[in-house]
């Protein structure tokens, strides 16, 4: 591709399943996309997935973070969509990195755009999902630790 395509994560999942996300610029901006290998990761899809639902390439997305269990793909990220400081976003997988939901979570509770948050990390045991990330609310320079878990 013309496009820079970096930090790549690889899972694996059950029956010979791996998925790939990782930060695209095939629009310009950073963005997290997917692409998902069967067979030993010998057979892909033919058209890599945006991660972010509709939206690739109208934000820049850092920071990415994924995680699976069973099916459940779980891909996290920080992004300036609210035109301020960063938040955290993730997005969901229910049939194995195939495809994604039409609509992104949003992890962080301040005003969107408010206070810098990056540097998430998540994890998915059990049907549940926990992320936690660096968030900057208290006065804008000092980093604390928040979590927030779904299911």
């Amino acid at each position: 591709f013309a496009q820079d395509s970096v930090r790549p994560i690889a899972l694996a999942l059950p029956g010979r399943v791996a998925v790939v996300v990782w930060e695209d610029r095939r629009f310009g901006l950073p963005t997290p996309y997917a692409n998902r290998g069967t067979e030993a990761g010998t057979r892909w899809m033919t058209a890599d997935v945006s991660v972010p639902a509709g939206r690739p390439g109208q934000f820049s997305a850092y920071n990415l973070a994924a995680s699976a269990s069973g099916n459940l793909v779980f891909v996290t990220w920080a992004d300036n969509r609210a035109s301020g400081a960063l938040d955290i976003w993730g997005n969901y997988s229910l049939d194995g990195g195939a495809s994604y939901q039409p609509a992104d979570v949003r992890f962080d509770t301040t005003a969107a755009g408010a206070s810098d948050s990056n540097n998430p990390s998540v994890l998915v045991t059990g049907g549940r999902v926990h992320v936690v990330w660096l968030d900057r609310r208290a006065d804008g320079v000092t980093g604390d630790i928040y979590y927030r878990g779904m299911r």
